[in-house]
């Protein structure tokens, strides 16, 4: 495998090992082992033990083999200096959006940014500004009209891509949105702590990719999904209300009461379950043979079961 690999996988061996699954680690291996096969370099493998790590910690060991699979497929577009770059930034990206499906579908647009022969570096290079202003859908946008605007001048491509012209700082500016989740996240969540007495799972979701429009609220398996930006809202005559007091008004008026008696009937369900299996053949008059009791028992069960699932599609 190499010294320097060796001595760098030596190095993150224990953190690594904790955070990854038995088989989870086993694959990584095997994925450090093929990529250095793949004879790039040294660096490239290096980077992508170390951003292993911080991407596993915030979203998940699935989003580091999304991350290894989406540069494999860069290798004919994009030098191994530039591959290693996508590993490096993979940390900032990841701790920007703070979900693994818009971790992949920011993959995605490093995919069709390395189609333009110099818009990847420079991309790249200016990752943490991008996503500290930028939904994934306006860096979405923003790439796109870069590509388009200088597809066969190279050198525009890379001031484009460095923000180093007026248009490609004017469009940054056209596609900011006014409070980005990422940044209120902590907030959102104390504020429902103090308003519910309970603590909420929250995660962005990016839904202007075409417009900026954005997905609406919603609940799904117990997370509250909230749009990854929000921006001001202005009616003419009226007070304008800032970003943060829309996310606080939407994660409050989210449809709670809903899931919270589906949750609280399940675990009545599971409750009356156990109850029924754990019950002592004493507690059935003893003039019944144990065969009775036993098919007693298994009517109560299915009896039961039915109750529970009539009153579940009553809800």
């Amino acid at each position: 495998m190499g010294e320097p690999i060796a001595e760098v996988l030596e190095t993150h061996w224990v953190e690594l090992s904790r955070l990854f699954s038995p088989m989870g680690f086993k694959a990584f291996l095997e994925s450090v082992s093929n990529l250095k096969a793949l004879g790039r370099g040294d660096e490239l493998v290096i980077s992508f033990i170390e951003s292993a790590g911080p991407v596993t910690r915030s979203i998940g060991e699935t989003a580091v083999f999304e991350l290894l699979s989406s540069v494999i497929k860069m290798f004919s577009k994009a030098s191994a200096e530039v591959l290693a770059m996508v590993f490096k930034s993979a940390p900032v990206a990841v701790s920007r959006l703070g979900e693994a499906e818009l971790f992949v579908a920011y993959l995605s647009l490093l995919d069709i940014a390395a189609k333009a022969p110099r818009a990847l570096r420079p991309l790249l290079g200016q990752i943490e500004q991008l996503l500290g202003v930028l939904t994934l859908g306006g860096l979405r946008r923003w790439i796109t009209w870069g590509i388009q605007a200088h597809r066969t001048d190279f050198a525009a491509q890379e001031a484009y891509f460095s923000l180093a012209t007026p248009e490609s700082r004017a469009v940054l500016q056209r596609e900011r949105r006014g409070v980005l989740f990422v940044d209120v996240q902590r907030r959102l969540v104390m504020y429902l702590r103090a308003l519910w007495g309970r603590d909420f799972f929250l995660r962005p979701t990016s839904g202007d990719f075409e417009s900026r429009a954005g997905y609406r609220p919603f609940i799904d398996e117990l997370f509250i999904n909230l749009p990854d930006a929000y921006d001001d809202y202005a009616v003419e005559g009226e007070q304008t209300v800032d970003g943060l007091t829309v996310y606080r008004a939407a994660a409050a008026h989210a449809p709670l009461t809903h899931e919270q008696e589906r949750i609280q009937l399940l675990a009545r369900f599971s409750i009356g379950l156990r109850w029924l299996y754990a019950m002592r053949i004493h507690r059935i008059p003893t003039r019944l043979s144990n065969g009775r009791v036993r098919r007693l028992k298994q009517h109560l069960i299915v009896w039961k079961i039915r109750r529970w699932r009539e009153n579940w599609a009553s809800l």
